[in-house]
């Protein structure tokens, strides 16, 4: 069997833009569409988000954009959401490239293909690249996981609040409606 490719930092920022993977350990993992609920917590997390990133914009809140960082071997991750403070950003100039830092806040929502150890890989990954804060969404068990730098790890549920910590001031967000709960099912 013939081992899968390694990519370089600079291989990566010639692809095409349509080529959507991520990189762990300079091999792309498999990727398969995601369904519609991915969306809508996705979509809930950042319109939530976008509510504590006040103006003066503090940073930047979005989904699906590219970070690479050029360790050895090379890693490219595309959380479902991120936030950069405005300090940590490139000039806009650079913005059409993917960023080649850890953004400070990463979120990665729970697929039906996704495995224990493929999110636990991903969480490991960005804690030790630099991102100082992940959650983990899953909205099958209706929980979120957050992790931090030091090694804790806290299970929230749909009673609890999701807190932005010292990365999104002010930010306090009701587990609950994170899954969709006000959006009617039929």
């Amino acid at each position: 069997m013939e081992a899968p490719k390694r990519y370089t930092a600079a291989e990566i920022e010639r692809l095409q833009e349509d080529e959507a993977f991520e990189l762990l350990r300079g091999e792309p993992p498999s990727m398969s569409p995601v369904g519609f609920e991915h969306l809508v917590v996705t979509a809930i997390l950042v319109e939530s988000l976008r509510a504590f990133v006040p103006r003066p914009r503090p940073g930047i809140v979005g989904g699906a954009a590219g970070f690479i960082l050029p360790t050895m071997p090379v890693v490219l991750l595309a959380p479902d959401v991120a936030f950069v403070r405005r300090d940590r950003l490139p000039p806009q100039s650079a913005w059409s490239r993917f960023l080649r830092l850890a953004p400070d806040l990463a979120v990665e929502v729970v697929s039906l293909h996704d495995t224990v150890s493929e999110i636990n890989d991903k969480t490991l990954t960005y804690l030790n690249l630099g991102v100082r804060l992940v959650w983990v969404v899953d909205p099958r068990r209706r929980i979120v996981a957050v992790y931090t730098p030091d090694g804790m790890a806290q299970i929230l549920r749909e009673s609890d609040l999701l807190d932005g910590s010292d990365i999104i001031p002010g930010c306090s967000i009701p587990v609950a409606n994170v899954f969709g709960t006000d959006y009617p099912s039929e």
